[in-house]
């Protein structure tokens, strides 16, 4: 006998409670933080960077937060650098912030402070993939599930441009204002995904430490793709092969 329809209409709400309490419990895990070694930063002493990060996800925007150590895994989180990306998703944009201490979480509350360092360094395309490094600190099944997951809602965002969302005088620039690093790195290997109109935002020569060092850990390009020989003689002739 087939359902009635306030069967049907029982069943679609109960479908779409249990959708629901998914959804709360996957933002909810999101927004829980997650400790790992940096792959690819270090600190002055060449030692390793730890970041704990955490994001917050919305229909509109999704907010990143992270909190970062130069100084070890056990040095004071009070002192522990706070910094912020928020990707508005209907302008493919990603403002970035480095916070003053206090509520990440609670914009309203933020206290924005100058930059540290110039962003666009490392970030040509918004947020940046979460590469750990499990050498130096091992992470639970759980937690490499978790960086798996928000890699992807990462790739989700395709082309993002970055821009300062508070920039004074007194800090770094977000960008460089010198007209050889704003230059397009005109490499096919990169362009294939890098580019105006791509997948991913152009690269520039002021990415170019960053990229080199991706392609020799093998985290660049992505697979399936690979990069062509005469790209890693440019990478090698430029001096930025490590």
């Amino acid at each position: 006998m087939p359902p009635s329809p306030k069967q049907l209409i029982g069943t679609i709400l109960s479908l779409a409670v249990l959708l629901g309490l998914g959804l709360f419990s996957l933002r909810s895990w999101f927004a829980h933080p997650i400790l790992f070694a940096s792959l690819e930063s270090k600190n002055a002493e060449l030692d390793t960077v730890y970041n704990k990060v955490r994001m917050i996800a919305g229909w509109n925007q999704d907010t990143w937060l992270m909190r970062q150590s130069h100084h070890g895994k056990a040095f004071a989180e009070s002192e522990w650098d706070r910094l912020a990306i928020v990707v508005h998703k209907s302008s493919s944009a990603a403002k970035f912030y480095q916070l003053a201490s206090g509520d990440e979480a609670d914009v309203s509350k933020w206290t924005p402070l100058p930059f540290k360092i110039r962003c666009h360094l490392c970030h040509a395309n918004g947020p940046r993939a979460i590469r750990p490094d499990t050498n130096a600190l091992a992470l639970s099944i759980a937690d490499q599930l978790k960086i798996q997951m928000l890699n992807l809602r990462i790739k989700t965002y395709g082309s993002v441009k970055g821009v300062a969302g508070f920039e004074t005088n007194d800090g770094e620039r977000f960008q460089s204002s010198n007209r050889v690093l704003q230059k397009e790195l005109d490499l096919e290997s990169c362009k294939t995904c890098h580019r105006s109109g791509g997948l991913r935002s152009e690269l520039t020569y002021e990415n170019i430490e960053t990229a080199s060092f991706l392609v020799e850990q093998g985290a660049m390009p992505p697979f399936p793709f690979t990069i062509s020989q005469e790209d890693r003689r440019h990478f090698s002739q430029a001096g930025i092969t490590r």
